[in-house]
Order: C-alpha cells, then sequence, then structure tokens
C-alpha cells in the first residue's frame, strides 16, 4: 500500500493506509476550585445517636502534564490552535507514539499555504498525522502531484480545497499513485477525465489507494455479490467514500439489511440509492427499532424502505420521530416526499411545513415556524418519543441528527 493517511472519518474500518488516524480523545476537564476544597474539607463532628458516615469513595489523582505536553500545548497554542484543538493533536499523535515537533508543524503550515489551502491550520489539526511525515517530502513530491492535478482540470482554488481535505496528497508520488488509481478508475469503471476529477476533489483519499490491494477487491466483493460493476461505478460518483469500507464491514451491513426482512434484490437497490449504508455503522440493532417505528407508528410495511433508504440512515430521536409526530399533529403530510423531508436541515423541514392549524398558531403566538417546531421536538422527546429514544444508543455517525 502506498504511504497516505485516510480521512480519519473511515478509520475504523477504511483500507489497508499504511498511516491511520487514532481517534480524538479529550483530556477530563479540571473541577471547580472551590467545589474541590469543600469536597475535602472536614465534615463536621456526629452526635453520639447518628450512625458514622461511610467513608468518601477513592479519587483517583490526575497526573500532571510532562514537560514535553506543556511545551506542546504551548508550542500549539502559539500557532493559534484552540484547546480542543490542542487537545486533538496531541491526543492523535500520542495514540501513534509520535511526539509533537514544532519546526516540522511550522514548516508544514508554510507549504500548505504556498499551494493554496484555504486554512492551513485547520487541515494541519484535521490530518494531524500529517506530522509524522518529514515536510520535504511533500515539499520535493508537491510539483508533481500539483502538475498532475492542473491537468486532469482542477483549479487552483480546488486544489486549495483538496489538500485542505488530504495534504498528504502531496506527499505521493505522481508515478505510482495517482495515476495507476486513474488508470483503473477509467479501465474498470469507465470513468472519464470530469468524473475522476469529480472523485478526486471529492474524497482525494481515494488516489492513496492500491488498486491491486484496496480496489480490485472490494469491486469484486460487489460484483459476487450481484451489483453490476457499472451500478457500483454510478454509486461511486454519488459517495466517492464508498471503497473506504472493509470487506468486513460490507458483509457486517448486507446482513444486517437482509435481517430486516429485505431480499437481496431490495437491499441492492437500498444501496445503489444510498451507497452511504455501506460506509457508516448504524447497527443491526437501531435498524432493527427504526423499522418497528415504520411498522408500528407509521403504518408501513418494510419493502417501504426501498424507496427511502436514507430513513435508516437517521436518527430516530432527532429527525425521524419528532418530523413523523409532528407532520401527523398538524396535518402537514410528511408522507410527501419523505426521503426528501428527511435529509433537510431542521429548518429547512420547519418552513417547508405548510398546514392551516400551524399557520394559526404562527399568528396566535408570533413565532417562526423554526421556533414551533424545535419546542416540539422537545416536548416528543421527553414525553411520547422517550420510550422509542431510550431503547438502543444511536451514537454513530448516520444516526447523527440533520440539525439547523
Amino acid at each position: 500500500m502506498k504511504s497516505c493517511n485516510p480521512c480519519p472519518r473511515f478509520d475504523s474500518h477504511g483500507p489497508s493506509f499504511r498511516h491511520t488516524a487514532a481517534p480524538h480523545s479529550h483530556p477530563t476537564r479540571s473541577g471547580n476550585t472551590s467545589a474541590n476544597s469543600a469536597a475535602t474539607a472536614s465534615p463536621p463532628p456526629a452526635s453520639p445517636s447518628s450512625s458514622p458516615s461511610p467513608p468518601p469513595p477513592a479519587t483517583t489523582p490526575r497526573t500532571p502534564p510532562d514537560a514535553a505536553t506543556q511545551l506542546a500545548t504551548a508550542q500549539l497554542t502559539e500557532l493559534g490552535c484552540t484547546p480542543k484543538q490542542v487537545s486533538r493533536v496531541l491526543s492523535t499523535l500520542a495514540a501513534k507514539g509520535h511526539p509533537f515537533d514544532f519546526q516540522t508543524a511550522e514548516r508544514w503550515l508554510q507549504i500548505l499555504s504556498r499551494y493554496g489551502v484555504p486554512d492551513p491550520l485547520l487541515a494541519l489539526v484535521n490530518n494531524a498525522l500529517l506530522l509524522q511525515t518529514r515536510p520535504e517530502e511533500g515539499r520535493d513530491n508537491a510539483p508533481a502531484v500539483t502538475a498532475w492535478v492542473a491537468g486532469m482540470g482542477l483549479t487552483q482554488a480546488e486544489l486549495g480545497e483538496t489538500l485542505a481535505r488530504y495534504p498528504q496528497l502531496l506527499c505521493l508520488r505522481h508515478t505510482d499513485a495517482t495515476e495507476a488509481v486513474s488508470q483503473w478508475l477509467t479501465r474498470e469503471l469507465g470513468w472519464d477525465g470530469r468524473q475522476i476529477v469529480k472523485a478526486l476533489h471529492a474524497f482525494p483519499p481515494l488516489f492513496a489507494c492500491s488498486p491491486a490491494e484496496d480496489l480490485t477487491p472490494r469491486l469484486k466483493w460487489f460484483f459476487n455479490h450481484g451489483f453490476h460493476v457499472a451500478a457500483v461505478g454510478r454509486a461511486m460518483l454519488e459517495t466517492p467514500d464508498l471503497f473506504s469500507s472493509s470487506i468486513a464491514h460490507y458483509e457486517s451491513q448486507l446482513s444486517a439489511l437482509q435481517a430486516l426482512g429485505l431480499t437481496p434484490l431490495q437491499v441492492q437497490t437500498m444501496v445503489l440509492k444510498e451507497p452511504s449504508l455501506f460506509t457508516t455503522s448504524v447497527t443491526g440493532e437501531v435498524m432493527q427499532l427504526k423499522v418497528r417505528f415504520l411498522v408500528e407508528v407509521m403504518g408501513k410495511q418494510v419493502a417501504d424502505l426501498v424507496n427511502c433508504p436514507v430513513y435508516l440512515l437517521r436518527s430516530l430521536k432527532g429527525c425521524i420521530g419528532p418530523r413523523w409526530a409532528f407532520a401527523a399533529q398538524y396535518g402537514t403530510h410528511l408522507d410527501y416526499q419523505l426521503s426528501a423531508r428527511l435529509r433537510m436541515t431542521d429548518r429547512q423541514f420547519a418552513e417547508a411545513a405548510r398546514s392551516t392549524k400551524l399557520n394559526g398558531e404562527f399568528k396566535s403566538r408570533a413565532v417562526t415556524r423554526i421556533q414551533v417546531y424545535s419546542e416540539f421536538k422537545i416536548r416528543w422527546q421527553q414525553g411520547a418519543g422517550k420510550g422509542w429514544c431510550g431503547v438502543v444508543k444511536e451514537e454513530t455517525a448516520a444516526a447523527a441528527a440533520v440539525q439547523e
């Protein structure tokens, strides 16, 4: 596999890249000083008739940061990082056993700025493992890579945006990485130059893959499960990170979908309409709960998912449940264009809601549509929806609510 660094979003099940980003962790915040001193103060003497108080639970003292961490924190702050960004960079590097080097960071920021990255510091924070690579490697390879990108038709502004998503692209050697992937996409999927540029701009880590080790095995898996190659190519145009998932993850998601009672053909249709079903991690338990809501509350059938696969990617607590209940109460007909309504932000959904009852509430209370919906959403989550929302934990990127 080529030397590269995939986007953090796909590290849990991505291709066999040499580097993988570490999960972000945040240090425990220190408690209030006065509260801490109160907790350690001696309690008042107990009366003879009272029973002795149980001893306070033992607490593990926090380990103060070492000198190297303190220095790195000060240097990252000097570069302009927020405390959260400092924690993100240091935890990512620590997971790989790599120390922070101030001069390396400075040189990388200069290189990223030179090639038009809109916010070099943010790009570096989001791709902290870039600091494992010598800046000279990016500096020496950058001319060939940028020349190739320019030859593909990407503008200077688009190059900056692409490098902001994946600055490791500058470290790849043009002849044995980017060109090999481009040739594979043309040969196997029939893509033209315009389509390759679109994928490069949307998901640059694709061009750090190995055609033999990463791309071909995944395409073969889809073919062996009844997917037409041309259809997979079209799905990748809409979701270029489709091949970022491991084959084991494909198998897991396929099993979860079939366990809902869907036929193999129905699953294929859904995945081709919504390829994110194979790139995100909605568990089978969460899918089963959403299907129960679909059938028991919405009065639909499992087969209706074929026409609205995005339903499985939306949060029951933050999106599906409150929007369905809102439509039912105010008569706004969520059945109409359900897929489109579930893709909207909360504000867009509220603005699209139209009914006589809803219009009357706007006039009587002198409030906006988003205010009415936001209040309703909270009431539903704390009331009628509480039983549904507390059954399983929806802590996945796919199940995140579409917020305002």
